[in-house]
């Protein structure tokens, strides 16, 4: 234990580690010192100038610097960009080109060539009328009377509403000329009215006469309906309109497939064609060529016929030995299922012919084994386990705990404690001895 002076703050401190190379009490005392350090340093190369631009004093860092920031820098540029710019530009104007009046002229301001925002605006306006006047004259609406620049749109009215309202005029004027008014009688109430036979026929003289006939009708056809058969199914059935031909919708739904069936094969084939059934001898009708049977029924008797008819022979099943009839004079299974085991069997006898053996000894039993892969080393997966299990171990070590002295086996090298309590309390010692000797130093 030694004691030192601080070369920053001047007091003393205990020195407990060796080396004794310390010259500092704290971290904050050696950060200051070399601050301070590095404060002097700059002191003496420093020297002081004046700003190119505003004048002001600063201190220069390098030899080469003239402004004391960016934008003395940038203003510097641009005031000199400008006196350029003035030396080889044109003269300037001392009257406004709209009104005639004299401008009052900045040499540093830009150049002027109207008085004022509404002369500039006025003068603009009128040079483009003089091109749209150019390239389309000026009309008349034909509506309003308004003038207007004809466009590629509009030739003759100044806008929609004017066009919408001419159009509006002249249908009015159409039919006025030809209205021809004639009187009915009321088909409800039986009175006179007057009609116009151009706007549109009417059968009553108002809209309760109409309302009231309406439901009238509708009562007495519901009380009056009839009893029909359906066209497709025949069924009776209670018709609730004078358009109904069908019981129900399935029934709508199943006659309109056929009808269009019939539109689409009487398109496709214009004639129809006259066939004789193979199996029943009777006539039918079709639309295709090569039919030979009229329906499904008579196609699959005729198929049964056709195969009743040939020679059968008796063969032997490969597989299984069962006798079966067939037809076919070279089949050799009775089913499938018999053929795709057979097959099955005869391509893992080939593969086994084609493989090479091996005899070995298993590295972690020593048993003898035959295995037709080159590489294997033990002859069943749970010894291949096992062997890798026991490469994978690690050896095992007897060691003292540091904190209860006691041995115990382990086999992690940086183990030190024999268990979690051991570690907790030492651990708890150490944070203690740090505090004393943190209020020991202070």
């Amino acid at each position: 234990m030694k004691i030192k002076k601080c070369q920053y703050c001047g007091k003393g401190f205990k020195i407990v580690s060796t080396p004794n190379r310390k010259t500092f009490c704290s971290r904050e005392c050696k950060t200051a010192a070399y601050l301070q350090a590095a404060r002097e340093k700059r002191a003496e190369n420093i020297s002081i100038k004046k700003c190119a631009w505003c004048e002001k004093e600063f201190v220069v860092k390098r030899c080469t610097m003239k402004f004391c920031c960016r934008s003395c820098s940038m203003k510097f540029d641009t005031n000199q960009r400008l006196l350029e710019k003035r030396k080889n530009r044109a003269p300037r104007n001392e009257i406004c080109l709209h009104c005639g009046k004299k401008l009052e002229i900045n040499p540093n301001a830009k150049i002027k060539k109207f008085c004022s925002v509404e002369c500039r605006k006025n003068s603009y306006a009128q040079a483009l009328k003089e091109k749209r006047v150019e390239k389309y004259p000026i009309k008349k609406c034909v509506w309003c009377g308004k003038e207007f620049v004809k466009n590629i749109y509009s030739k003759k009215f100044c806008c929609q509403k004017c066009l919408t309202k001419y159009n509006s005029n002249k249908k009015s004027i159409e039919r006025q000329k030809n209205i021809t008014k004639t009187t009915e009688i009321c088909l409800h109430c039986g009175k006179e009215f007057e009609i116009d036979f151009s706007i549109k026929r009417k059968r009553f003289c108002s809209k309760e006469c109409r309302r009231i006939s309406y439901s009238k009708a509708d009562k007495e056809k519901r009380a009056g309906n009839k009893i029909k058969k359906c066209v497709w199914c025949g069924k009776e059935y209670v018709r609730n309109s004078n358009i109904q031909l069908y019981c129900s919708k399935k029934c709508k739904n199943v006659a309109d497939e056929r009808i269009k069936k019939q539109v689409y094969y009487a398109s496709k084939y214009e004639k129809k064609l006259v066939n004789t059934c193979l199996f029943c001898n009777k006539e039918f009708n079709t639309y295709t060529k090569g039919v030979k049977y009229c329906s499904k029924e008579c196609l699959e008797l005729g198929k049964a016929k056709k195969y009743q008819a040939k020679e059968q022979f008796l063969r032997v099943c490969e597989h299984c030995g069962i006798q079966f009839e067939t037809h076919i004079a070279h089949k050799k299974y009775c089913s499938e299922k018999c053929k795709i085991v057979l097959d099955r069997q005869r391509e893992k006898e080939r593969n086994r012919a084609k493989r090479i053996l091996y005899t070995r000894n298993c590295r972690h039993c020593g048993e003898e084994f035959i295995t037709s892969h080159p590489r294997q080393k033990c002859c069943k997966m749970q010894c291949n386990y096992d062997f890798r299990a026991a490469q994978s171990r690690k050896p095992i070590e007897i060691k003292e705990c540091k904190y209860c002295g006691n041995e115990f086996s382990t086999n992690r090298k940086n183990q030190i404690f024999c268990s979690l309590v051991c570690g907790k309390r030492a651990s708890r010692t150490k944070e203690k001895l740090l505090k004393i000797y943190k209020t020991v130093n202070i």
